[in-house]
């Protein structure tokens, strides 16, 4: 074969192998547009699970962008001249139209495959946060325990200047209980009322140590091990055994239909919605009685690999979620006028309480059946060690348990000065409401939608709007009480 016919020859083998892919590429784009066009858009639904890692990027700059503008043109008002039209207005317009956007940055991080968005996402949550910080002239905190002492005595500081006696009464004042006084005697009552059945159970602890290994001393390292130990003679259970009558779509199915009956709703799954994995699920929820919907919310339930590991509900935007489960019906039920009071943006002593309360029904014969098959005195001066503190307190609140030698409590609990400062009283305090909600209103009667109804209009729907021990106390008709907690810790001790 000549040259030249060989060129020719490899011309034309090289043209058909393109035009085969040019036409591989168009069926390729054709069959991802017909799956594209197969998502079922959801009416209402306005926020973005499926976003690329460039598109995250380009999209938290433009919400910095837009925050920004938006808060210098606040700040420029002069102080006499603020109204509700040119502060608060712009603010909460603001609040609105970003959380979705912000949602859409921040959760590919916890549920992506894509490791890149999975990046992407972390960097532009970290943009994101520093930007609202100095939004909102957030003060930094300090992690190391060096600049622990430092850092309570700026709190006291700041907590005087602005009128406080101390910090705790600063951080507490817009929470539940108002005052450190009245944690005080909340944590005071407790300790009194279930001291007994304390030091009951932690002699049953050491008699089993006694049993398992002589008489040794029982320390702080010892408590996990025994209450595994206690609880597994008390009952006898092998939790790998219990899981087979639990099969994960019976639960959900039970989960939701006891909702359904309880708070008068209706779920309806759709399939092939937009989602960022193949096993999440999609759910519309509807007003039983009206048939107006009320938000959806996304399932996803299983581990994968660069999944957030923790259990968790995220609000995408106002009325929609991707839920735990006993949080979903708090959230779907908000029906708070502005943002900034939806979704998760509640009081912190309250935001636990309505989950709490759905857990009871976790121990319930009527429904399992449906589900089944086969810190305070940190903050109260200026001067202040944190780690003698802990030291001279530990054996007061532990019983009398000595600390493990050559430990710092201080060092591994970040809470103390980060996010939880003055109010690490606040599970036991839900716990506390959710117990008497529950025996007061619901225990007699598990299904009873009346009482569910109510719950869901009077304490779920204002959200964040309403003062919180208002609301429980406007509930139940009265002032909440502690006892049913006791006895339901009293009962079901060791």
């Amino acid at each position: 074969m000549t040259p030249r016919r060989r060129e020719r020859r490899f011309i034309a083998v090289a043209g058909a192998a393109a035009l085969v892919a040019v036409g591989l590429n168009l069926a390729f784009s054709a069959v991802a547009a017909h799956h594209r066009r197969k998502r079922r858009e959801l009416p209402g639904f306005t926020a973005q699970v499926n976003l690329s890692a460039a598109e995250i990027k380009r999209l938290a700059d433009r919400i910095i962008t837009k925050s920004k503008n938006t808060y210098d043109s606040v700040a420029a008002v002069p102080f006499d001249k603020v109204s509700f039209s040119n502060v608060i207005a712009p603010l909460a317009e603001l609040d609105a139209l970003q959380f979705p956007l912000v949602q859409a940055c921040v959760l590919p991080r916890m549920v992506s495959t894509s490791e890149d968005v999975r990046r992407a996402s972390a960097e532009a949550q970290k943009r994101l946060d520093c930007h609202f910080l100095l939004c909102r002239l957030a003060l930094p905190g300090d992690r190391l325990l060096s600049l622990m002492d430092r850092k309570v005595q700026l709190r006291h500081r700041l907590a005087r200047l602005l009128g406080y006696p101390n910090y705790s009464d600063f951080a507490i004042e817009p929470r539940m209980p108002k005052t450190s006084r009245k944690v005080l005697e909340f944590l005071e009552e407790m300790s009194e009322q279930l001291n007994d059945v304390a030091n009951r159970e932690l002699n049953i602890l050491k008699e089993l140590k006694m049993k398992e290994e002589g008489n040794a001393q029982f320390g702080m390292e010892d408590l996990l091990y025994y209450i595994k130990r206690a609880e597994e003679f008390k009952v006898d259970l092998d939790i790998g055994e219990i899981k087979q009558y639990f099969p994960a779509s019976l639960v959900i199915s039970g989960m939701l239909k006891m909702f359904q009956d309880l708070f008068a709703l209706r779920f309806e799954e759709i399939k092939d919605a937009d989602v960022w994995h193949d096993t999440v699920r999609v759910f519309s929820v509807w007003d039983a009685s009206s048939s107006d919907l009320l938000g959806y919310f996304f399932l996803d339930i299983y581990a994968r690999e660069g999944k957030y590991a923790h259990t968790c509900v995220v609000t995408l935007q106002n009325g929609c979620l991707c839920s735990n489960g006993t949080r979903m019906v708090h959230h779907i039920s908000n029906r708070a006028t502005y943002s900034r009071f939806s979704g998760l943006r509640l009081e912190g002593d309250f935001a636990e309480i309505p989950s709490l309360l759905l857990e009871n029904w976790c121990y319930e014969s009527v429904s399992l059946k449906m589900m089944s098959g086969f810190h305070q005195i940190i903050h109260s001066s200026e001067n202040v060690d944190i780690d003698d503190l802990i030291k001279d307190l530990h054996p007061k609140v532990m019983s009398g348990l000595p600390l493990l030698e050559g430990t710092s409590p201080a060092s591994c609990f970040p809470r103390i000065t980060i996010g939880y400062d003055a109010v690490c009283y606040s599970y036991i305090w839900s716990e506390v409401f959710a117990a008497d909600l529950f025996v007061s209103k619901f225990k007699d009667d598990l299904l009873n939608q009346h009482a569910g109804l109510r719950f869901r209009n009077k304490v779920l729907a204002p959200g964040g709007s309403k003062d919180p021990l208002e609301i429980i106390t406007n509930y139940l008709g009265r002032e909440p009480s502690l006892q049913p907690f006791i006895q339901s810790r009293t009962r079901n001790s060791l």
